[in-house]
């Protein structure tokens, strides 16, 4: 079934947008609806490739892409008493401007063939199997679908020093599974158009004709809407296991939008609050919910400042069930030797209360500025308020970023001879209340510090800026502060010029097991 409804949406997920209302208009032929959707789809996916085509030439990019390479030796274990000698590690291949390059390339042949696909494939007078001079209506076939480019088993195979015998649709080999789907599932597409230059493509399933999917294909950009109630709806009336999947609802949407000449964003919108419900097998519930907001996240093109931005900013999630379900699992082995009896079986732990989880909000941006080699992060935070966990309505942790200074900061990566120095603005403030002393009865491995404990990271002085070097953090403006509460003789405190290092891993037991691992010192 997967690999069936995969095909359905490597035709529907290039075609990202929006939907659009209806209005009167004169009548439009099924082929002039196919005609202005293959276009929309060509020039947004072409403008936007313009648009990034600069990040190809980018040496910065190909580094940070090569920072994994992985070099390894080759030698065989030198035997003992042996005199063996060290040969040069062998490297994987980094990435160079020539492989961006390349890159770029393959996505332009891509797009050569998606177009080609919506045409000879897709909108073709064969698949046609209605029009009203409002809209046209196209069936996938099992035929289209499900082939897999075999052939016949039945196909001699070409005698040697001869040619093959041409591939023959009609032997070639059908999935009988995704036959079986395609009949149930009955795909369809629906042409309407909003309004000149535009066309929303339906995703029409089952016989029900449900709508789990609308395609938006604009003049100015491309989408896909999905309705996730009308997904679980589609599912059940397809009769297909969703497993513990009890409900779901609230719509997203995808966008590839034009905002001007070589510039483009592609979008992730929670477009109404997102609930999923889960019921496993003991009957426990959860349920994880997200907060609408768009864009949620966005990624920016612009092929004239020659920058890629990343901007998120989701609302509200939450997660909420019983402790059992979130954290129950069978631990019990069996280490009895082979052939005896089976042990009896250990029952399971089960733990009791309700936990609920609450996440402000995630915000912030990322930009690649190529004219500075420069990162710059801005306006990064959690939200506006508090984020909190609780057991039973008991508060089990509290985090808290930068409260007194806006709740968001910037953050600016720059790299020179290896090093990276961050500056921050205003100031980096992080507060976490941890209160887990409720939980020792079901746990007994919860740290002593997450029992009572307000633990806090936290600069004096405005704008500080610190330098990651040899494996140790060298702060070059303003005190970093690492402090507890519970335990001040841990507080840890690190003057400019000086290293935030790890602890030696020799010394006696710290009386803070997480600050302990901490100390500051003469850089090295």
């Amino acid at each position: 079934m997967s690999r069936y409804l995969s095909k359905v949406w490597v035709m529907c997920v290039p075609l990202l947008a929006a939907c659009g209302g209806t209005e009167d208009r004169e009548p439009i032929s099924a082929s002039q609806l196919a005609l202005t959707a293959q276009q929309n789809v060509e020039n947004t996916l072409r403008g936007t490739h313009a648009a990034g085509s600069f990040i190809a030439d980018s040496t910065t990019l190909a580094k940070l892409l090569s920072a994994s390479t992985s070099c390894e030796s080759s030698a065989p274990p030198c035997a003992p008493g042996s005199t063996c000698t060290t040969p040069e590690p062998v490297c994987s291949d980094s990435v160079t401007e020539a492989d961006l390059a390349e890159a770029r390339e393959d996505i332009a042949d891509a797009i050569d063939d998606l177009v080609k696909t919506l045409k000879d494939d897709i909108f073709t007078t064969e698949n046609l199997e209605s029009e009203d001079g409002h809209s046209a209506v196209y069936r996938l076939s099992p035929e289209y679908l499900c082939k897999n480019g075999g052939t016949d088993v039945s196909t001699p195979a070409p005698a040697p020093g001869t040619n093959p015998l041409p591939n023959d649709s009609s032997t070639s080999e059908l999935d009988p599974d995704c036959v079986r789907h395609a009949t149930e599932l009955q795909p369809r597409l629906r042409l309407t158009s909003p309004r000149n230059g535009d066309v929303d493509v339906a995703l029409l399933l089952t016989a029900q004709r449900r709508n789990p999917a609308t395609l938006g294909l604009r003049s100015d950009g491309v989408g896909l809407q999905i309705d996730l109630a009308e997904v679980k709806a589609t599912l059940d009336a397809a009769h297909q296991d969703t497993g513990n999947l009890a409900s779901m609802s609230g719509k997203l949407e995808f966008e590839l939008k034009k905002n001007a000449d070589l510039d483009y964003s592609f979008r992730f919108n929670v477009l109404s609050s997102l609930s999923v419900n889960t019921v496993d097998d003991l009957m426990q519930q959860l349920a994880f919910s997200l907060a609408g907001n768009k864009p949620s996240f966005e990624i920016r093109l612009d092929g004239n400042a020659k920058q890629v931005t990343g901007t998120y900013h989701f609302g509200a999630f939450g997660l909420k069930g019983p402790l059992n379900a979130l954290y129950n699992q069978d631990e019990s082995t069996d280490s009895s030797p082979v052939g005896s009896p089976a042990p009896e079986p250990v029952p399971q732990k089960m733990y009791t209360g309700i936990i609920d989880l609450l996440v402000a909000g995630l915000d912030g941006s990322v930009t690649f500025d190529g004219n500075q080699d420069r990162l710059v992060l801005h306006a990064l935070g959690l939200g506006n308020a508090s984020s909190t966990l609780k057991h039973d309505g008991n508060l089990l942790a509290k985090l808290d970023l930068n409260p007194n200074a806006g709740r968001h900061f910037d953050l600016t990566v720059e790299r020179s001879n290896d090093q990276s120095t961050l500056s921050i603005t205003p100031t980096f403030d992080l507060n976490l209340l941890l209160n887990f002393a409720s939980l020792q009865n079901q746990f007994d491995d919860i740290p002593a510090y997450a029992l009572n404990d307000n633990l806090r990271v936290f600069f004096d002085g405005s704008n500080p800026s610190v330098r990651a070097e040899k494996g140790q953090l060298r702060v070059l403006s303003g005190t970093l502060n690492l402090t507890s509460q519970s335990v001040p003789s841990a507080n840890v405190q690190v003057a400019p010029g000086m290293c935030l290092l790890k602890s030696d891993s020799d010394a006696p037991a710290p009386a803070h097991e997480l600050l302990g691992q901490f100390t500051s010192a003469a850089c090295k």
